[in-house]
């Protein structure tokens, strides 16, 4: 079969990367053209299928930016075959210019997003399909702004990405009714892009390795960037290795054991449980059952070693400068000169909780159990994240975090003044 472009006209097809890459473009585009509106138009606000399509809208919006990018290249290498004698000079121009706006939306609508979440003073971070390995950074240069100036941008970007959203809706709709008019006018007209036509074209195509190795490059580069940026997972504020004595040796100190220890929290993310852990912190106990006034509780707690489990939240946001703070504020304290007894082997503990900055009155409930020179406590306080400004600037009203913040302590410690000796 021989291509032509003279009537009557036989398919000339496009190379196999330009279907495969315009096929899965267009597939893309539709799902978050539906996917944006299901997301700002049909969904609960602040629900959790609403998060999880907003997470994934910018993936798939990264991913639109990166193949278009490879599109563009291999078309740079693979220019298209040539249009039928039918279609008239006008009509190729407009199809050229069709072409050409799509691209350029295909580049500027992932970039307006990019710009959107980057400058958003709701700072939620981008994981690229809900895996931690593949973070993505926000574009520089949207800090300092004042609440009222970043509002206004946002909204102004915001309602920009939309209309070019839409703009590309219509396109897609014209270019689809130029499609099939021209395979009216032409049988074979729309064999040069359909999968699995058998028609005539390029077997032979080039750029291969170019039209791969950028795009990937690219992605390899924004996911080593936003690693970067990620709080360190090496504890800073304190050095902990094992057991250690703090205090002065006594019978009212205690030692801490680290390795049996715990301190955890929890709270609620769009209506589930997320759990998370402090992996270092070290604590001065002084405490006697017989000498109540003259005991104390002085503890330190790495936020830089807090984890979370679960991908809802990401451990950037938990570190983060609205989250714990890590790069300003490593360490949080407790500190209670006030212990009282409750009834039986129950305590409270009143004092002071520093984080973030702030020194805020918490009393802690908590069982002790002493035997033998081992003491085991057990313990949990409710605290209100917004009172040490954690997430106000993300989630203010509690709308997809609940300010509530249960911590549990429990605590294994030792007393070899007390070893061998029954403690009640």
């Amino acid at each position: 079969m021989t291509t032509t472009a003279e009537p009557p006209f036989r398919s000339s097809r496009y190379t196999t990367g330009a279907i495969l890459l315009h096929w899965l473009i267009a597939l893309l585009v539709l799902a978050q053209i539906a996917g944006g509106y299901a997301m700002t138009d049909i969904l609960q606000e602040g629900s959790a299928t609403q998060y999880d399509v907003f997470q994934l809208h910018k993936s798939l919006g990264i991913t639109i930016l990166v193949l278009t990018l490879a599109r563009i290249l291999w078309r740079f290498f693979n220019p298209p075959p040539a249009m039928p004698a039918s279609v008239s000079r006008l009509e190729r121009g407009l199809a050229r210019l069709v072409h050409v706006v799509f691209y350029a939306l295909l580049l500027v609508i992932p970039l307006s997003g990019w710009v959107l979440i980057s400058a958003s003073p709701v700072d939620v971070d981008t994981v690229l399909f809900f895996q931690e390995a593949l973070p993505w950074p926000n574009l520089p240069g949207f800090g300092g702004f004042s609440a009222e100036t970043q509002n206004a941008f946002v909204g102004t970007v915001g309602d920009v990405h939309a209309t070019l959203a839409y703009a590309v809706a219509l396109l897609v709709v014209l270019h689809i009714v130029g499609a099939v008019k021209h395979q009216f006018a032409e049988r074979g007209y729309l064999a040069r892009m359909w999968p699995v036509s058998r028609g005539d074209g390029p077997r032979r195509a080039f750029g291969h390795f170019t039209t791969i190795a950028l795009p990937l490059l690219f992605v390899a580069i924004m996911v080593a960037i936003a690693t970067q940026l990620r709080p360190s997972d090496t504890p800073s504020g304190l050095a902990s290795s094992g057991p250690a004595a703090v205090g002065e040796a006594g019978s009212n100190t205690w030692t801490l054991v680290p390795e049996t220890s715990l301190v955890t929290f929890s709270f609620t993310f769009q209506g589930a449980e997320v759990k998370g852990a402090i992996g270092s912190f070290s604590a001065d106990i002084v405490f006697d059952e017989s000498d109540l006034p003259g005991s104390h509780i002085a503890a330190a707690f790495d936020l830089s070693s807090a984890s979370i489990e679960g991908t809802a939240v990401t451990k950037n946001q938990l570190l983060g400068a609205d989250g714990l703070a890590v790069e300003t504020d490593p360490v949080a304290r407790f500190e209670a000169d006030t212990i009282n007894a409750v009834s039986g082997d129950s305590y409270i503990a009143q004092g002071t909780l520093t984080l973030r900055g702030k020194a805020v009155p918490v009393s802690l409930p908590f069982t002790l159990a002493i035997a033998d020179g081992a003491a085991v406590a057990d313990g949990s306080v409710s605290l209100d994240r917004t009172t040490f400004d954690i997430g106000v600037k993300n989630d203010p009203d509690g709308s997809w975090i609940a300010p509530e913040v249960i911590v549990r302590v429990h605590i294994e410690a030792l007393n070899e003044a007390q070893s061998g000796k029954n403690g009640r």
